[in-house]
């Protein structure tokens, strides 16, 4: 497997070339080719809520809540993917939440647990095991950008462990994070009118509904393979075998009454949310558009080619909604030659 690229290490040397040769920089690879593994996105749940939310047994079946108030519980998993698929990290991972948008981790490694409740929201604290309690939200005049900020840090099956990347976090050795995936996620708070009534605020768009995850999300696949074109479903997970020199047009599919609706104040006039994916693929044949990874392109990508490798590659989609995480999606595709179809 190729070595993963930490976030600091690659960033420094490429200020540092940069700096020495503008010009001579070697061309980087499309963002939406994935070569080493990547943090992909992170998987938000209330679980449990406090005294500000609705009870979660008003929800409608099926329907998981994926934002809160202060005094809700959330559980997080951070999901992580590689040329081989998705991957499982060797241990579970360390979640710390800051106090507000700078974390600043105590040199000797030194981290308190958080409280239960969320009623220490102003410090740095080790999040115990996958769960959290919002904490108050900050002064209003603050706005958004000073909500507490949640830092997720895992290890590769083959690396160090998630403490261990923690501590050479601080301790400031980029070259040993090669191994790890670091990444930071701001806490947010809705539905946005019930934060505004909270912060004494006005605010010209309004949730007709809660914030729900999406149930189900699947792609439909137009499988151009000369002689014919095929139709397919494929759903989360799914192994679909074609031929080594098709072309692949993929559209993402959703249930579009799952989409939460709007209203602007104070005319009423009622709109879903947009739907925003981000695509990325292990097929560097792929002509995907230069903006597949930045979530401009839509429901759709086109030209995907046939796989050319026994294995086959993946395609991940980062099902999005308001540019937040609302469902993970993926799907091998192998070619249908005999014995290389199997996953």
């Amino acid at each position: 497997m190729p070595r993963p690229k930490s976030r600091r290490p690659a960033r420094a040397r490429e200020l540092l070339l940069a700096l020495a040769c503008a010009a001579c920089l070697p061309e980087q690879p499309p963002e939406w080719l994935i070569l080493d593994p990547r943090f992909f996105l992170l998987e938000v749940e209330v679980i449990a809520t406090g005294a500000l939310s609705k009870p979660l047994d008003l929800d409608p079946p099926g329907r998981t809540r994926r934002e809160g108030l202060p005094g809700d519980r959330i559980r997080i998993r951070p999901v992580i993917v590689g040329p081989g698929g998705p991957i499982t990290p060797r241990d579970p991972p360390l979640l710390i939440r800051s106090g507000f948008v700078v974390f600043a981790p105590d040199p000797d490694g030194a981290l308190p647990e958080c409280a239960e409740d969320g009623l220490d929201g102003l410090r740095d604290c080790r999040i115990r095991g996958d769960e959290l309690a919002l904490p108050p939200l900050p002064p209003a005049e603050l706005g958004s950008s000073f909500w507490p900020k949640l830092w997720v840090i895992v290890s590769d099956p083959e690396g160090p462990g998630a403490d261990e990347c923690y501590r050479r976090l601080i301790t400031r050795d980029d070259d040993g994070l090669f191994e790890c995936h670091i990444d930071d996620f701001r806490l947010d708070y809705g539905p946005p009118n019930r934060v505004a009534d909270l912060q004494d605020q006005g605010d010209y768009y309004q949730p007709v509904e809660l914030d729900y995850n999406l149930s189900a999300a699947w792609l439909e696949l137009s499988i151009d393979e000369g002689a014919q074109t095929r139709m397919l479903r494929a759903d989360h997970g799914d192994t679909i075998a074609v031929a080594p020199d098709a072309r692949i047009r993929a559209e993402l599919k959703i249930d579009e009454d799952e989409l939460q609706r709007w209203a602007t104040y104070p005319r009423g006039e009622v709109f879903d949310e947009v739907l925003s994916p981000r695509w990325a693929t292990t097929d560097p044949d792929a002509a995907l558009d230069p903006d597949a990874w930045a979530w401009s392109v839509g429901q759709r990508v086109e030209l995907l080619a046939g796989p050319r490798e026994p294995g086959g590659y993946h395609l991940y989609v980062d099902v999005r909604t308001r540019v937040r995480s609302s469902r993970f999606l993926w799907v091998r595709i192998v070619p249908d030659g005999p014995g290389d179809a199997a996953p």
